[in-house]
């Protein structure tokens, strides 16, 4: 639905009064023009009010009372009328519109502000409107408004359609602001225009802190092992792009990665992020929780909202059970409703929001998280095996400046058994600190000397891990190949 779409609904309904929730002024100022030239043929069909004016026309009650007597016909729009509303004369007098012009159906008194300030004695009274971010359309005549300054920048047709995407959930201003930031750079392309696109969408959310946006270099092949989870992510990268999003080809809703902790499950959901050309934000359900920025449902809820107005986006959501409650044996009211929405939104939310959880105390997950309709696909994280270990350390040994012809393969291999990637990865890091204090190259001896002072988890949590891999035999899809049964949920 557009945003004429919106309002006209409202206009065919004979609402006489409507309330406009929207920042962007001069926007939906045009939408309403547009509007009335096509309903009334008189002119002026349109005019405003502001506190501004001069006089006793910055009175609304008076505005209206005469707007009232002489019957007035078109549309009337109040702009940032919502402090006002405190007043009880003026709560009256617009009910007494409501009625007068509900008779006549020719007039409509609109509210325009940023924020939603409705008086309990209106809320019968009011058709709201949270006006929805600007369509492709618009996008797209702003965009190239601002190309047109720009005569040394060509965009091919992709890169435009991909930036247009990117910048959904924008307002128009926002959308140009950043689109001169963009041009203003010496080299311009793809992979620029969309960071600069993400960091817009981060100063968006600025104040809610419960929502951190995340960036990360890290690539698809900086991963080892996971080779089911990486395929099933590689072969949905091109589905978030415009042509795909005007199309009918479903777009996946999210996926819930579950196991031993240290397997890389949380590397996921930046790996999907950077991998799609998306913008990565966690939600820290312990800042919702904490009635910081009021009740924890209406704070879960905005924070949802907040998240589909910047879509599309990937939404991060770590150890999910805790998060919402799932492991607590004596749930509260809040997180009972929060579980309650969080499964309803799943299910109904925007096709361009992506959800990437992560769990590690999987079997208190109900089973209605799991079913399908809100998952796609519910992966298990295994240890690494022999195969997987090598390719970890060769990432890691090539990041902290090694070369893996340099190290047996196999003296790794046998030195880790049973071993994550998380401890690999800080084997190694210890190992490159080791030598790097004696100023020479590191070498296997340090990586096999030091692995001897490591007890991994596997030994530590052998009960626990043996637990979590018979639970997850039948639930789950092996995120690595050739791991237990790969069935679908």
């Amino acid at each position: 639905m557009t945003l004429i779409e919106q309002i006209e609904y409202a206009l065919n309904a004979r609402y006489p009064l409507v309330y406009l929730q929207a920042s962007e002024e001069e926007r939906v100022m045009r939408a309403l023009s547009q509007i009335a030239k096509k309903r009334f043929d008189f002119s002026p069909s349109m005019a405003s009010w502001s506190c501004t004016l001069d006089n006793e026309k910055q009175d609304p009650i008076k505005v209206i009372k005469k707007l009232i007597k002489i019957n007035y016909q078109g549309f009337f729009i109040f702009k940032d009328l919502s402090p006002f509303l405190t007043d009880p004369k003026l709560v009256r007098i617009l009910r007494e519109a409501y009625y007068a012009f509900l008779k006549q159906s020719q007039g409509t008194l609109f509210i325009l502000c940023p924020d939603l300030v409705i008086p309990e004695l209106l809320q019968k009274n009011l058709f709201v409107i949270e006006v929805i971010p600007p369509d492709k359309t618009e996008l797209a005549k702003v965009a190239k408004q601002v190309l047109n300054e720009f005569k040394n920048v060509k965009l091919d047709k992709t890169t435009f359609n991909d930036m247009l995407l990117s910048c959904k959930g924008l307002t128009l201003d926002e959308t140009k602001h950043t689109l001169y930031e963009i041009l203003s750079h010496s080299k311009v392309d793809r992979n620029l225009i969309l960071e600069q696109i993400h960091k817009s969408k981060k100063m968006q959310l600025n104040q809610a802190d419960y929502l951190q946006y995340v960036t990360s270099p890290l690539t698809i092949e900086q991963v080892g092992g996971l080779s089911e989870l990486k395929r099933w992510i590689s072969k949905r990268t091109a589905l978030f792009t415009d042509e795909v999003a005007n199309s009918k080809i479903p777009m996946p809703k999210g996926i819930l990665v579950m196991g031993i902790s240290g397997c890389g499950k949380s590397l996921c959901a930046k790996v999907i992020a950077n991998t799609w050309k998306l913008p990565l934000f966690r939600l820290d359900m312990n800042l919702v929780f904490s009635d910081a920025y009021g009740s924890a449902e209406a704070t879960f809820a905005k924070a949802l909202q907040t998240v589909e107005s910047v879509a599309p986006v990937v939404l991060w959501i770590d150890e999910i059970e805790n998060g919402l409650g799932f492991s607590q044996q004596n749930g509260n009211n809040s997180q009972d409703q929060i579980i309650a929405a969080f499964l309803t939104w799943m299910q109904e939310k925007p096709e361009n929001v992506f959800v990437a959880a992560t769990a590690n105390n999987i079997e208190v997950l109900p089973a209605e998280m799991i079913r399908k309709g809100r998952f796609d696909q519910v992966f298990f994280c295994d240890l690494p095996d022999d195969e997987e270990r090598a390719e970890i350390f060769a990432i890691h040994i090539k990041l902290y400046g090694g070369d893996m012809a340099d190290f047996e393969t196999k003296r790794l291999i046998l030195s880790t058994e049973g071993w994550n990637a998380a401890e690999i990865e800080h084997l190694v890091k210890m190992a490159k600190i080791e030598a790097q204090s004696e100023d020479r190259k590191m070498t296997l001896h340090d990586i096999v000397n030091l692995s001897r002072d490591i007890i991994p988890l596997s030994k530590t949590m052998e009960k626990q891990i043996n637990f979590i891999r018979d639970w997850a035999w039948d639930r789950a899809v092996p995120a690595s190949k050739g791991k237990g049964l790969s069935l679908t949920l």
